[in-house]
């Protein structure tokens, strides 16, 4: 396995179009777009910072999610951190014979037609961290 980059850095918000006011239009970075994540049950804006992506994280009204969850039990801000890797299955495989436990069995359906897999968070120190592969 091999990290590519840091993919993006996420931040969980409570309403992203208050939080674009503050990263859009007072601090500038480029706008990408919006998505609603539906197997996520988010909302996610994406905003560039050279490199690197800045996505906010919204979650929808509807349904439980895992950033409503971390809103609620640690309030607004810093959610996770992703790497993008060439082949989340062999990242996934590399990981595991590491000794670290994902969230979810299998990769998942992410923004921009991607797959992705959440390490979880009692293998990282309390670091939220995600694996992304760029489907083109």
């Amino acid at each position: 396995m091999k990290i590519v980059k840091v993919d993006h850095i996420a931040i969980a918000v409570k309403d992203i179009t208050e939080a674009l006011a503050l990263y859009k239009d007072k601090l500038e970075l480029e706008f990408e777009g919006r998505e609603i994540i539906q197997g996520r049950n988010v909302e996610a804006a994406f905003l560039k910072c050279g490199e690197l992506e800045i996505e906010l994280v919204q979650p929808l009204m509807t349904g439980e999610s895992a950033v409503g969850g971390f809103i609620k039990e640690n309030g607004e801000g810093l959610y996770h951190l992703a790497f993008q890797v060439d082949d989340i299955e062999d990242a996934i495989k590399s990981l595991k014979e590491k000794q670290l436990q994902f969230k979810e069995p299998c990769p998942g359906k992410g923004a921009k037609n991607s797959r992705i897999a959440f390490l979880d968070t009692d293998c990282t120190k309390g670091v939220t961290m995600e694996f992304v592969e760029k489907i083109e």
